[in-house]
């Protein structure tokens, strides 16, 4: 999730408000400079993203809030979690594997879903993350009314994750942190900053009252969740992320307390949490750019492009005309075929007789240099890697002709080759040189002559078609 150096927005989205947070770098830290809140409206909830984009704008305007690049935070009860481990492979084929199992376990509904991954431990033993996904819907609603509001996207991740990896302390070897949010509780395991599991417990913290203990039913079901992550013996850490009142805020600290023991709740803004992970590199997850569709690119050294950029235009060249000729005569002799049976086609085929035997003329007529180019191609060494590097040809059919060799072996046989070719006259090794730090390629200069035999362009013996050669 890269996000720019002069700051970001962070959004998060519930289902009953959505808050909004612009964060900027500064000298001590991150600096919050502008918050907002959104309680959703009849009919402006994220079912209607371009109604409550519209809404955001204007609260924007009203706030003073530039639009900009923004980083969307989703609530944790959209999102769905999965710890696995891998075997120990390397990170190249990690993609591939984690790709199989979500094959494997959601192959009804994995086009309605996005996953993405968390930072994997090292391959020095089996690969353990995190597969976190959500609802395609939800997040294109959300994106949706981002844009709508003229808000950037950079990227997607669940809020409750943005909210422990910001109270978190990374030296901490096992951390429990409890989120309370807008539509219940994100309950994340940490280890050393690094996410192990993470599920969410579904109440509402509205209905948190003043007298709730450990004995409530809300405070029960965190239990039961915790309990699921098999966290024993982490450290609990409790942020308020929710619009709990000072009582309500003051009931959950005692009902969690009777249940891991002496907690303190941190309140946390959520949208300011979801745009200082966004400043983080690289981010947990990001369901926009998720590591499953990252693909690492390939590249080739220069002199093999320059090698195949050479081969095409060499085939481009002789190949052409070729085509065209071979193209063009058996269009003609499929419609002389069928005249008789297709009067109606008869001016057609008129019309390809006369193409035809026009590029006919043209290819009999063809320049020498085009002979002269089939004919050093011939020469190419069957072993070994040789390129061309330029190519001069006068009008008196002298040429100069620059190659690179992997060798000086595959440089001699080609200067041999060549002075075998019955068509190649004169033909003198100019100079070589070394041209890498291994003293292994070679840099040669050949001159030749090129004279066409009795016979036309083609040697005796030789068919139309050269072989084929290793040239590189």
């Amino acid at each position: 999730m890269r996000a720019p150096s002069h700051g970001i927005l962070g959004l998060t989205v519930g289902r009953n408000r959505l808050t909004l947070a612009e964060v900027r770098p500064g000298k001590g830290g991150v600096v919050v400079r502008h918050r907002a809140e959104l309680v959703f409206e009849a009919g402006k909830g994220l079912d209607q993203p371009e109604k409550l984009g519209a809404a955001l704008a204007e609260l924007m305007k009203r706030e003073g809030i530039r639009p900009g690049k923004a980083a969307i935070g989703l609530c944790t009860r959209w999102v769905l979690a999965s710890p696995r481990t891998l075997p120990p492979i390397a990170d190249t084929a990690l993609t591939g594997a984690v790709r199989l199992q979500i094959e494997r376990d959601y192959a009804g509904g994995r086009d309605e879903l996005v996953f993405d991954y968390t930072e994997p431990t090292p391959p020095n033993g089996s690969r353990k993350l995190v597969l976190i996904g959500t609802q395609r819907k939800r997040l294109q609603q959300a994106i949706t009314a981002a844009t709508a509001a003229g808000l950037s996207v950079t990227g997607a991740m669940p809020t409750g994750l943005a909210l422990a990896e910001g109270a978190a302390d990374s030296d901490d070897a096992n951390t429990l942190v409890i989120a309370l949010e807008d539509d219940g509780a994100a309950l994340i395991q940490l280890k050393a900053g690094r996410c192990y599991g993470l599920t969410s417990c579904v109440f509402d913290p509205a209905s948190v009252n003043a007298s709730d203990d450990a004995t409530t039913e809300w405070a029960r079901a965190i239990q039961r969740s915790a309990a699921a992550l098999v966290a024993d013996g982490a450290t609990i850490r409790v942020i308020d992320a929710s619009s709990l009142s000072d009582e309500q805020h003051a009931a959950a600290a005692r009902a969690l307390t009777g249940i891991f023991g002496p907690v303190t709740l941190q309140r946390l803004e959520p949208a300011a949490a979801v745009a200082q992970a966004a400043l983080r590199e690289p981010a947990t997850i990001n369901f926009t750019r998720p590591r499953l569709a990252e693909q690492k690119k390939r590249t080739l050294p220069p002199a093999a492009v320059w090698a195949i950029r050479a081969a095409v235009l060499i085939l481009l060249i002789g190949g052409t005309v070729g085509y065209l000729w071979h193209d063009k005569t058996s269009e003609l002799k499929e419609l002389e075929e069928n005249y008789q049976a297709i009067a109606e086609q008869a001016q057609r085929l008129q019309q390809v007789r006369d193409d035809t035997r026009a590029i006919a003329g043209w290819y009999d007529q063809r320049p020498p240099v085009m002979d002269c180019l089939l004919e050093l191609t011939r020469t190419f060494p069957r072993q070994g890697r040789i390129w061309v590097t330029s190519l001069s040809i006068d009008a008196d059919a002298t040429g100069t002709l620059s190659c690179k060799a992997q060798d000086e072996a595959t440089m001699f046989a080609y200067l041999n080759a060549m002075k075998q070719s019955p068509n190649l006259k004169d033909v003198q090794l100019q100079g070589s040189r070394d041209t890498d730090r291994e003293g292994t390629t070679v840099s040669f200069e050949v001159v030749f002559k090129y004279v066409q035999n009795s016979q036309g362009t083609l040697a005796d013996g030789e068919e139309a078609s050269p072989p084929g050669r290793d040239a590189g």
